[in-house]
């Protein structure tokens, strides 16, 4: 960690709001966003993801407010954190397609999940930025 504040490299960990949590029969949970299913073909929780997006964004706006460049942000997620990153860094996110880069670590998206279609006009035709890049891993 010191060689990361040496860089000028700071890391903010949010919390995930604890919500009702369907795959633990509804008990209260920290979790970005409710699964109905372990299944690909199980359909993303859109106000959840809204909800959790609007969480990061505050983040990041107050990262702005304090002089850090929006070019300069990237955002990192582990399981439904990487869902997330995907979500704010390509999807619906006042920030979408500004950020530095996106890192989705043992993360999924779900089949009907907006992120492919939004990411896809957003980066289209000469005149579009490039998306940030991205790193994934399992």
């Amino acid at each position: 960690q010191r060689a990361m504040a040496d860089a000028g490299i700071r890391v903010v960990y949010p919390d995930a709001p604890t919500v009702p949590y369907t795959l633990m029969r509804g008990h209260m949970m920290p979790v970005w966003f409710d699964r109905v299913a372990m299944a690909y073909n199980s359909p993303e929780d859109k106000e959840g993801m809204a909800r959790s997006v609007e969480q990061v964004d505050v983040e990041i706006d107050r990262l702005v407010a304090e002089g850090v460049p929006v070019e300069s942000i990237g955002v990192v997620g582990f399981s439904m954190g990487g869902c997330l990153a995907l979500h704010v860094v390509y999807g619906r996110s006042r920030y979408a397609g500004k950020l530095a880069l996106c890192g989705a670590m043992s993360t999924f998206l779900a089949e009907d999940s907006s992120v492919d279609a939004l990411a896809a006009r957003r980066f289209a035709g000469e005149a579009a930025r490039r998306p940030p890049p991205i790193f994934v891993a399992h």
